[in-house]
């Protein structure tokens, strides 16, 4: 019975004003960007060119012009992913963005390729299992439980937990 833990004197959980900060540009970057997406002519654009670029050019879409802004949207959803990311860590190194891009990519992959709502609910439960792996498993393991879950998830469901089976016409 001396072995046994004595969990009362655990420390607790403690969140700051910049993780809070952090969490709240997250999720107002997160809530912008659907907006966008979802009810504005801009959103409607970028989707016409996502599913054909050749069909949105012939209903007037000015494509060259729905590239500049992806890039420019992208580059500033980085900025924002960067500063949380510096936030969060303490710190950004060259060799971070490797791992966290994986991880980025699976997410979308996993919540459904291609969807808006599928690469949010992708990261979500992504990291939600990474948060429940570091809460009770060993913390050398975790990113092996991931992407071994990410495997299990596409062998069982190759088109993403919202993603459809639906393919896009080919460019040839």
């Amino acid at each position: 019975m001396e072995n046994v833990k004595n969990y009362e004197s655990t420390v607790p959980v403690q969140i700051g004003l910049m993780k809070i900060t952090a969490m709240l540009l997250s999720g107002t970057s997160v809530g912008v960007l659907v907006y966008v997406m979802h009810y504005t002519a801009t959103g409607r654009f970028w989707m016409a060119c996502s599913q054909s670029e050749k069909l949105a050019r012939l209903c007037g879409v000015d494509t060259s012009s729905v590239l500049v802004w992806s890039c420019v949207g992208s580059a500033a959803l980085a900025s924002v992913s960067g500063w949380i990311v510096a936030v969060a860590y303490g710190g950004v190194t060259f060799s971070m963005g490797l791992m966290l891009g994986f991880k980025a990519m699976f997410a979308s992959v996993i919540g459904g390729f291609g969807t808006l709502n599928g690469a949010i609910v992708g990261g979500m439960f992504l990291a939600f299992v990474e948060t429940l792996w570091t809460a009770t498993l060993p913390l050398a393991y975790r990113d092996v439980g991931v992407f071994g879950l990410i495997i299990l998830i596409l062998i069982l469901k190759p088109e993403g937990i919202l993603g459809s089976a639906i393919r896009r016409e080919s460019e040839a």
